[in-house]
Formats: C-alpha cells, sequence, structure tokens
C-alpha cells in the first residue's frame, strides 16, 4: 500500500503541491509558532542567542516551511515523495530530504517544534505510535508537537487514507510522551482535528 501512496504523489507531485497551496490553516500556524517560542524561551532562560528550530514531518511541497521560514525559524523538513522533496528544495532551500515515516530516524532532541499537518494520514495506528516515539525522542524536552488528522474510523482511498479519532490520537500521544495542550477542529476543513501537545 505505500508504495501505491508514494506514486500517486510521486505523478500528482505539480497538482498537490497547487492545492496545498490554496488549502492552509494560519491559525493553527499561529497558535503552533506561539507554543514553540515560549518553549523555546523556557529551555533557553530566555538567552538564546539562535532561532527556535523546527522540523516540518512530512513537508510535501514546502508550503508550511516557508511560512516557518519567514517568521523568523530555523526550519527544515522531510516527506515521502522525491517529487515533492524537489518542489520543496526549489521553494523552500536546501533543508529537505526524503524519508520514510516506516524507517524514520531523527537527530536526538534537535527540535523546538515539530509540525506534522496531516501527515499522518497515510499511517494504520500502529504506525501512528512509531511516529510519535520517533517525534518523542527528535524534540527537545517541554517542546512542542502540532499533528493534524482527518478524524474518524473509515479508510478512504485515492490515495489510501487512514482517519482516526480524536480519543485515539489524544491517547498516542499520551502514551508517547506528550501532554495535550489544546484539541479543536479547523473551522474550514471541520472533517480535520488540530492536537497540540508538549513532550515532557
Amino acid at each position: 500500500m505505500r508504495d501505491e501512496i508514494l506514486r500517486f504523489y510521486e505523478q500528482n507531485a505539480a497538482e498537490y503541491a497547487r492545492q496545498a497551496a490554496e488549502d492552509w490553516d494560519p491559525g493553527s500556524l499561529k497558535a503552533f509558532c506561539e507554543q514553540v517560542v515560549k518553549a523555546h524561551e523556557q529551555s533557553s532562560g530566555g538567552h538564546s542567542e539562535t532561532a527556535p528550530r523546527i522540523l516540518d514531518a512530512g513537508c510535501g511541497a514546502g508550503r508550511d516551511l516557508n511560512y516557518f521560514k519567514e517568521a523568523g525559524f530555523e526550519a527544515e523538513g522531510f516527506d515521502g515523495s522525491s517529487a515533492l522533496v524537489e518542489i520543496a528544495t526549489r521553494e523552500s532551500g536546501p533543508k529537505v530530504w526524503r524519508a520514510d515515516f516506516r524507517m524514520l530516524s531523527l537527530p536526538k532532541e534537535s527540535y523546538d517544534g515539530i509540525w506534522a499537518y496531516r501527515s499522518l494520514i497515510h499511517l494504520p495506528p500502529e504506525g501512528c505510535q512509531r511516529a510519535m516515539a520517533s517525534f518523542f525522542s527528535a524534540i527537545k524536552p517541554g517542546g512542542i508537537l502540532l499533528v493534524a488528522f482527518d478524524f474518524g474510523e473509515a479508510l478512504k482511498t485515492e490515495p489510501k487514507t487512514y482517519q482516526h479519532s480524536g480519543e485515539a490520537m489524544a491517547s498516542w500521544l499520551k502514551q508517547g510522551g506528550f501532554a495535550v495542550i489544546s484539541a479543536g477542529e479547523n473551522p474550514r476543513a471541520p472533517e480535520r482535528k488540530i492536537i497540540l501537545a508538549r513532550r515532557l
């Protein structure tokens, strides 16, 4: 199934990038960035001379990477599709690489925040749980994680997409070492759930 998903994005990268540019969530971006700045200040005692570091996990064509960079963050990202990585690199700079969530290896305690906006939608429950473990290892203590996902219980097609309940995602976060800060929905896409959490 994973090969089918990657093939879909490889074949439709340009159209996906166009649609993604029109489907962004400024409210969640703002809330996430505010929490990341607070976490960075707390971890450094307010004396850091470096910008907070953000990882865009599943960055697609780089839409949100550009937002983070323009907001003054040190941002980098990865995606499973080489075609989307190529677009993101062209649009957002060189700190983008190809990686598979199934075999994710991230530097330990390196990020003040991880942004996973609809990047877990192709993972079954066990895949989401593995992703939480990877995120926990990569985020600094007290750092911030945002996950956005389509909620429900169904499995969609073209490409295959999992829906998860808000309760299940919150449980995986807590099991993975995160405390939920807030949970809500995207007013522009009510089927989309957003959870903001802090690494314990």
